[in-house]
This record gives C-alpha cells, structure tokens and sequence, in this order.
C-alpha cells in the first residue's frame, strides 16, 4: 500500500501542547531543531539555485528564508513536518511552465482537497507508484555533464562533489551535511595557504598582495614575508595590495598595527592599495594612520616626495 491512513484524513487542529513539553527535553529540542534547520535550509537553498539557473532568473535569497521560517514557525502549531522544498514537485511546475508563485498556491489547494475528501481513494496507490512519479519528475533536470565540468575546472571541487553524492547515494540525504563540511575544510585549507605575490615598483619600493581576503586564516603567510623584508633592510616603502580584502576582522587590524609599527621602527614609509572607503575609516578607528591611494602612481608619488599623503577615500 501506499501509507497512507485512510481512518484518519483531514487536517491537522492547532495544537500547542508540545510547549508544555519544552522545559523538560529542551536541549534535545535545540539540538534536533538545530540539525533539522540546517538541512532544511541547504536543501531548499540548493533547489532554489537549481531551478534559478535552470528558467534563467534571479533569486533574493533574504526572501526564500523569511518565507521558509514563516512556514516552519506557522506550521509548528499544526504539528506540520518541518517545511523545506521538493525537488520532484519543482520540477513538475518547472516543466509545467508556471512563472508566479500562483501555481504554488493551487497545488497547496488541491493538497488540502486531497487531505478532506480523497485519503480513502488514495489509500489504495502503491508506493512504486508514488516512487516512478518522483523519479520521472525529476530525471529530467538532473545535469550529468556537471560533475564532469567541475572535474575539469577544479579537482578539489570535483573530489567534493563526489564525497557529497556518495554519503546521499549510500547513507541517506541528511549525511550530504558530509560533503557540506568536506566543502568548508577546502575552503579554509585555501585560505590558510594563500598566493601571495610581491613586485618591485622602484628602487626599494616593494608591491605585495595575497589573492585571498585579509583575515586570521591567510594574513602569517603574507606577514612572514613582510618581516623577512624588514630585515633585510633595503626598502624605503611598502605598498600593500588589498584589491581582495573586502572585510578586516580584528586580527587583520591589529596585524596591519603591527606592521605599521614595524615599518616605523625600519623607517619604512607604509601605504595601502585599493583599500575601500570603509575600510580606510575601520583602520582609523583601530588606530592604523596609513596613507590609501587609488593606483600604483599616486603611491610612487608619494614615495618620491618622502611624505605620507592624505588617504584617498
């Protein structure tokens, strides 16, 4: 049979007993809740992308998380399963070339028809049945040259994927939070090992930068090698390439304070590069006084002149 209990059909009646029950099982609770959440939220996210990439339409992701907690919270109070995305339903609308979330609307409708007046008939379907409808549903959207393309690209990414299908395809769904991890490891192995690259722009003015953002994972690899320049005493001035830092947490703030110091003590002349406006003022603020210009040239400038300048914001 299907599973479905043809005895019991209807909807759920508001229900807030389980409110009562929090104080005893709460860290259970948060717990569960906290896994649930999780999954829930990759799961809807990863389809919503899908099918974005698949019609060709942007997605606002703020709003995809207020309308997914929204549910989950409304229907906590019926004892609803927690609210996610079905890649098997998406697909059907996807292919049924439905473009508002009106569709979405009439297919909660005929749910909730099928809930009062249909459990007895439906009762009857077998599971197979139920089974081909998802598989068939979605079949059709699976991209097989993807992870052939992220192999090309990048291996790593490639070795990820593989991880992430291998712990759905052999342990269930919920262990694709594998692959998630697998993922984040990647990244910060990236990130603490970052390129770093320095040029000479004149005599003992040196360029360095780092292909990543300027933050407590990646900033002692550049460090080291500023220091061992420092040492070696044949700069006049350093200019800092930080076309990459988007965002400076207080590591990077207080290591570019160290390094102004340093440079103060060698008689090193300190600049930075391509640094945000914003980030100008979060280096005032943390008491790094460093002159930022817009090019190489404004720097060079004010090298040849032995005098910081004003920041250029």
């Amino acid at each position: 049979s299907s599973g479905i209990n043809a005895e019991y059909g209807g909807l759920q009646s508001w229900n807030v007993s389980f409110f009562s029950e929090f104080s005893d099982h709460w860290l259970d609770l948060i717990v569960d809740g906290l896994y649930v959440a999780v999954l829930a939220t990759l799961a809807a996210m990863a389809k919503v992308i899908a099918f974005s990439k698949l019609n060709n339409y942007t997605v606002d992701c703020s709003q995809e998380m207020v309308a997914l907690g929204s549910a989950n919270i409304i229907g906590s109070f019926f004892c609803c399963y927690p609210v996610s995305s079905s890649f098997s339903r998406g697909s059907v609308l996807s292919q049924s070339g439905s473009k508002t979330p009106t569709a979405g609307f009439f297919q909660g409708l005929i749910v909730v028809l099928c809930l009062l007046c249909l459990t007895s008939i439906m009762y009857y379907i077998p599971k197979a049945v139920l089974g081909a409808i998802v598989i068939f549903a979605v079949v059709f959207i699976m991209n097989f040259r993807a992870p052939v393309q992220i192999w090309r690209a990048r291996k790593l990414d490639g070795v990820c994927w593989a991880v992430t299908f291998a712990c759905v395809l052999l342990y269930g769904i919920e262990y694709g939070v594998i692959g998630v991890g697998f993922d984040l490891i990647l990244m910060i192995a990236r990130s603490v090992r970052p390129t770093t690259f320095q040029r000479e722009l004149e005599d003992g003015v040196m360029l360095m930068g780092m292909d990543r953002e300027w933050n407590f994972l990646s900033l002692h690899r550049i460090k080291e090698q500023i220091t061992q320049l420092l040492q070696e005493g044949e700069m006049k001035a350093l200019v800092l390439d930080m076309t990459h830092a988007t965002e400076l947490d207080t590591t990077a703030l207080e290591t570019l304070l160290c390094l102004e110091k340093d440079c103060q003590t060698q008689h090193v002349a300190l600049f930075t590069l391509h640094l945000a406006p914003r980030l100008v003022r979060d280096l005032k603020s943390f008491g790094v006084e460093v002159a930022n210009f817009r090019d190489e040239n404004e720097a060079l400038v004010a090298v040849r002149r032995d005098a910081v300048g004003s920041p250029t914001q």
